[in-house]
């Protein structure tokens, strides 16, 4: 099993919207979403949960490729600043 760990830094007090906009559009999406209750302010991450490498690839292939992702995104950029990071780690 894999986790895609993703953490961005929000726009200053965008979390909230920016979770809306996530559970709006996260289907069927393997993702768990953690806001800091304490922690580092303006700041979301993101996990997303995989069977397989296979697995990982064909989501991010299937999302990039996919005509809603550009509205999406459109919407993303207004409430993220630009950097953040992203992992991708083994579970044993």
């Amino acid at each position: 099993m894999f986790i895609n760990r993703r953490t961005f830094k929000t726009t200053k007090g965008a979390v909230s919207d920016l979770v809306k906009l996530l559970m709006e559009v996260r289907g069927d999406a393997p993702i768990k979403i953690y806001s800091p209750y304490i922690g580092p302010f303006d700041t979301i991450v993101l996990d997303f949960e995989f069977e397989s490498l296979d697995a990982f690839k064909r989501f991010w292939d299937e999302f990039n490729s996919s005509p809603e992702n550009v509205q999406f995104m459109a919407k993303w950029y207004t409430l993220v600043e630009p950097g953040g990071t992203n992992e991708l780690w083994e579970v044993w």
